[in-house]
């Protein structure tokens, strides 16, 4: 098994100081010229830290080196015109790492989303905002 670990930070700031990527679904997977392979998922930590675990075999087999590159997803909620609810994943960052990755730990870093998990509540036009998570 391999493993890679790193940190994911807003972008914007608040006072200078820097603020995690809480409780957020995030995707490690191997880019390929056909298809890409899924390698493991998980979530940001409440310091926006992170760690997976892999198989390097899952990035193809023995002679393809996995090329990381780690997706963070948001859900939204939506209702089907019944009136059911579902959810929907969409990417809202994606982060390259090292190509042909041998080492058996490799770290992403610190990485900085340029999202924001709140609606502005100064924007007028909004009756009321609700934070992502809780």
């Amino acid at each position: 098994m391999s493993k890679v670990t790193g940190r994911i930070i807003f972008s914007d700031r608040s006072e200078g100081r820097e603020i995690p990527v809480q409780n957020m679904r995030i995707e490690l997977w191997d880019l390929d010229l056909l298809k890409n392979d899924f390698l493991a998922a998980g979530q940001t930590g409440v310091d926006g830290s992170f760690v997976l675990e892999y198989e390097p075999d899952d990035a193809g087999g023995r002679w393809d080196k996995p090329d990381l590159v780690l997706r963070l997803f948001d859900r939204e909620h939506t209702y089907s015109p019944d009136g059911e609810p579902k959810s929907v994943w969409s990417v809202v960052a994606s982060f390259d790492g090292d190509r042909d990755v041998t080492a058996t730990e490799y770290d992403f870093g610190t990485l900085e989303a340029a999202y924001w998990e709140y609606e502005n509540p100064e924007d007028s036009t909004k009756v009321a905002f609700t934070p992502r998570v809780k």
